[in-house]
């Protein structure tokens, strides 16, 4: 059964992909299949990593009317990012975090994801509004 709400956050997802192709500095972007393939379950709580030469960026997002079960996608949230920095792999690297959301979050979560490295962007307007503004913080602060 098709849910719309999935279908929307789907297409949310893709309008965040098209424009994280387009910035310059990227070497690579994982997706959430990608991850879970290459890295396993516990990395399943992260929609993107972005690899730029110095810095990976975590990205969960979510366009949602409610803030239900926030606390929960952002607990998940942080355990995916420390789970992906505990690997071998990707040890000599640095991160960062970014939550991208319809909804601004309760702000002891914004609190919380401050303390683990997570920004967070909102904008209730529109999603192709919340997708520049994303696009654009990413830009300045990876440049």
């Amino acid at each position: 059964m098709l849910n719309l709400s999935n279908i929307i956050g789907s297409l949310f997802e893709e309008k965040i992909h098209q424009n994280l192709c387009k910035l310059p500095n990227t070497l690579r972007i994982y997706r959430e299949n990608d991850l879970t393939r290459i890295y396993g379950w516990d990395a399943s709580s992260i929609d993107f990593i972005v690899e730029f030469e110095n810095n990976m960026l975590f990205i969960q997002t979510k366009w949602r009317k409610t803030r239900r079960r926030e606390s929960l996608g952002i607990n998940h949230f942080i355990k995916s990012i420390k789970y992906i920095q505990s690997l071998e792999l990707v040890k000599n690297k640095k991160y960062s975090g970014l939550w991208i959301s319809r909804r601004k979050p309760f702000d002891d979560n914004i609190r919380l994801m401050k303390d683990s490295g997570i920004e967070t962007i909102y904008c209730f307007d529109s999603m192709e509004t919340l997708v520049e503004q994303a696009t654009q913080y990413i830009s300045t602060e990876n440049n």
